[in-house]
This record gives C-alpha cells, structure tokens and sequence, in this order.
C-alpha cells in the first residue's frame, strides 16, 4: 500500500486527537485541577493562571480535600506538595518541624533577604527567634511601637486623609497604608521616619522596591530556575527589578544602620539585636551585614502584612456598612470617645476593650490571609522533595 493511500487514515487520527484535546478541555473548565500533559505536566495552567495564582490554589485546595500534588515537567526538578489541611500543617510545623526546614532552594530564591529570620534554618534561625522574642518581649518596646505608630497616625494618616477628604479626589488606600506601615517600621527599626506618607505622597525608592520584590520573587517561584538565572545573569525583566530593589534596601539600611550603632543610652530595636548578636559572636565580630538582614527582614514583617490587613479590612467594611456603625458604637462606649469630638489616641490595654473590631480584623485575615506561601523542604534518607504550605482558609 503506497504512503498516498495512508493519508486519509493519518489524518482522521489527528482529527481525533485534537477532537478528544478538545473535549477533555472543555470538560476540565467545569474543575480548577490543572491537567497534567505530557511534557509540560501542569506548566501551562499554572502559567495562564499565575496573574491570581493565589485564588488559583484555593480553588484547586478546594476542589481536592486540602492537599494537591502539583507535576511539573519531570526535567524542571519543581514538584510540589501543595497542602492546607489542619493536620498537615500540624505535622510540618509542630509535631516535626525540625525534619522541615526551609532548604537551600528556598534561600536560594529569596536571596535577598540575607540571613535574616525568614531566610535561616537551624541554629541561625533559633538566634533570630531568641532575639526577636526577647527584644519583643522587653516591656519598653511596646512603649517604642505604640508612639511610632500614633506619630505616624497623628502627622501623616490623618493628614493626608483629611486632605483628600476635602478635595474630594480618588486616592490608592493600599499605597496610603503601605506608606503608613513602611514609615512606622522604619521608625520602629531603623529609629528613621522616611516620610513617604504626606501629602505629596513622594516616591521613596527603598518603599517601592517592596512591590517589585515580592512580585519577582512570586514568578520565581513559577519559573524554573534555568529561567530566572537567565533573566538575572541578562539583568531583564522581574529580575533586573529585583537587582534595583535590591540596590534602594542596601543604600537604604545601611546608612541607618551606621547612626544606630552609635546610639547606645536608650531602648532601640536594632541597637538591642546588635548587643545580642555581639554578646554571641565577640565584639570584634563584624555586625553589619547581620544587621542589615535582621532590619530588611523586620521591614517585610511589618508592611505588607499589616497594610493589606488595614487594605481589607476597610474594603469589607465599605461594603459592609453596618459594620463600620458597630465599630464606631463600640469605640465611642468603651474608650468613652464621642464622634463629634476630637479623637484620641488609646493604648494597647484599651484597644482589648474592643471585642466587634477585634472581630472584624480576626475576619479580614480569615478571608484574605497576608501570609499565603510558606515553603519547606523534607529531608529524609532517600527523598529530598520540596512542600509548600498555604496558609489560605478555605470559605
């Protein structure tokens, strides 16, 4: 039989192929469950979703008990266990936390937090965790956070809002909060108000090079590693944003970092870790750079997380109305403050007289958790597989 006669049976198997791609895809757009092609395993879902790849993973989560399995290509060396389940969670970071530390790829992707408490494992991150419990426990740094953040609140939040109350324009109330948390943790931290939160909402580079981290470091997450190095070592794309982020954090800190190691006859948050540090290693040993990683770590802590609460939370009370009256109702009864009056500023023992806005902040972070990923490595004798944990609450 020649080749030409052939031709028509070729070419109704290829119409059935793509025939069948085509059925198979329609039907998995009734599930979020990526498929797992030959290959490229799930690659290309992951990708055409990765612009909202966190609710992508929820409702993959959701569809599949809690824990998913995700296949890359076999070269790319990238699977991972993606899980939310309770138990599972338990195991990881309780009942073995220490067979799951972070890894070398981890610290390897987050390269630029240095050795920082989110960047360590083992005997470093037990000095970061005994160091930040103790300074955080000392009964003066709550003295120091409570007067940063009612400074910040009382010469740039409420300024600022009220200046565009009056003139009646639109304004980003994420960028507003995360000027406000960025200007209160560098006073914290760095004892500095950068004074990014005013009314000329000035561009801080070292305040916007958070976005362009977190965003490059995402994609990292999604990209082989092949890819990102490329993008790196060619200085284009998410990674040449990453290396000019990284370049505003170092001539950030730094300079902060020389005035606080002067100061010594008062409680400072960073001067506290530098005592700590060097009663450790010897006080001829070199605290600079540890100094600069614990700072750029604690910058990270404290805003994002605390502007994307602040972000969703007055998100759900815009569009939960009677919220906000309940809230107001409760201040003005507990803290004996009228609303016709001129507010006050209330510590943190008055603030737990407040239950409903405990509540409503306890909410926010149920339905918009800050911190979505957190990654881990399994170590065992014949395996070494990477395990993501999401921290995302299921509805």
């Amino acid at each position: 039989m020649a080749i030409s006669d052939l031709y028509p049976e070729i070419f109704l198997f290829i119409l059935t192929i793509i025939l069948l791609c085509v059925w198979i895809t329609k039907r998995r757009k009734q599930t979020s469950v990526p498929t797992e092609w030959p290959l490229v395993g799930m690659l290309p879902g992951i990708l055409q979703n990765s612009h909202r790849i966190h609710a992508y993973v929820t409702y993959i989560l959701s569809e599949s008990g809690g824990t998913f399995d995700f296949k890359f290509p076999w070269y790319l060396n990238m699977d991972m266990l993606v899980t939310c389940d309770p138990a599972n969670i338990h195991h990881i970071f309780s009942k073995n936390f220490s067979n799951y530390p972070k890894g070398h790829e981890f610290k390897k992707i987050f390269q630029v937090l240095g050795d920082g408490i989110f960047n360590v494992d083992f005997e470093m991150w037990e000095l970061h965790r005994r160091m930040t419990l103790s300074v955080m426990s000392d009964f003066r740094f709550y003295g120091l956070l409570e007067r940063a953040v009612w400074q910040k609140v009382e010469t740039g939040l409420l300024p600022v809002l009220d200046y565009f109350s009056k003139q009646g324009t639109d304004f980003d109330l994420q960028d507003i909060f995360q000027r406000f948390t960025f200007d209160s943790i560098c006073q914290l931290v760095l004892d500095f108000d950068p004074r990014s939160l005013c009314v000329e909402l000035p561009y801080v580079p070292c305040e916007k090079a958070f976005n362009d981290v977190i965003e490059a470091l995402l994609y990292r997450h999604l990209l082989p590693e092949s890819i990102w190095k490329l993008q790196k070592w060619l200085g284009i794309g998410k990674e040449k944003k990453l290396l000019e982020a990284w370049k505003a954090f170092d001539e950030f800190i730094y300079p902060r970092i020389e005035v606080v190691n002067q100061k010594d006859d008062d409680f400072k948050l960073l001067t506290a870790f530098r005592k700590a540090y060097e009663e450790k290693n010897g006080c001829l040993s070199d605290s600079r750079d540890f100094l600069r990683d614990t700072a750029l770590n604690l910058m990270f802590a404290g805003r994002d997380t605390t502007s994307t609460c602040l972000t969703w939370l007055f998100w759900l009370i815009a569009t939960n109305p009677s919220t906000e009256t309940k809230i107001l109702e409760e201040i003005e009864k507990q803290l004996h403050i009228k609303q016709e009056k001129k507010w006050r500023n209330f510590n943190v023992e008055e603030s737990r007289k407040l239950v409903y806005l405990h509540g409503a902040l306890c909410e926010s972070l149920r339905l918009f958790p800050q911190l979505l990923w957190n990654t881990k490595l399994q170590f065992d004798l014949i395996i070494c597989r990477v395990v993501i944990i999401s921290k995302t609450i299921l509805k």
